[in-house]
Formats: structure tokens, sequence, C-alpha cells
């Protein structure tokens, strides 16, 4: 299983950043809608951090899922709410 947190550069110029996920030898992406201008070094260096920290906590909830622990925020909540 490996989450990877990964770059592709869009018409306009800017770059988009994307979660590519391998798990049980299939291959997922999940576009996080975060776009950055290379350019700009401050903007792209706080996009690149958000980007790692979405990369962990998919990675921890994959894993947890896997060995069968729920999340406390899901145990917690209310099946109706969660549903609506």
């Amino acid at each position: 299983m490996a989450v990877k947190l990964r770059h592709k550069k869009l018409s306009s110029g800017e770059v988009s950043l994307y979660l590519d996920i391998y798990q049980n030898g299939k291959r997922t992406y999940e576009f996080l809608n975060i776009h950055y201008n290379p350019k700009d070094i401050a903007l792209k260096k706080e996009s690149m951090i958000l980007g790692e920290s979405i990369r962990a906590k998919r990675e921890l909830e994959i894993l947890h899922h896997e060995h069968g622990f729920v999340p406390t925020f899901k145990k917690k909540s209310n099946y109706v709410d969660y549903f609506d």
C-alpha cells in the first residue's frame, strides 16, 4: 500500500496536486483541487505542506480501515446525521 503526493502541470501554467494511491493491486487517483503558480515560492511551499498533510491523513485512514480500526469521530457520530 502506498500513497504518494504527485503534481501535474496544467495548460494554464499552474501546477495541480493529487494523490496517487496504490492499494491491493489497484491504482486510484484523488485530486486535491490545490493549484499553485510555480513562480510563487511561498504559495508553492504552503501548498506542498498542505498536500503532504492530506497525504499522511489519507494514508492513516487507509491503514486503519485495513486493520479494522474505526476512527473515534465515526464512533461518536450519529448514523442518521452521517447519512444525511
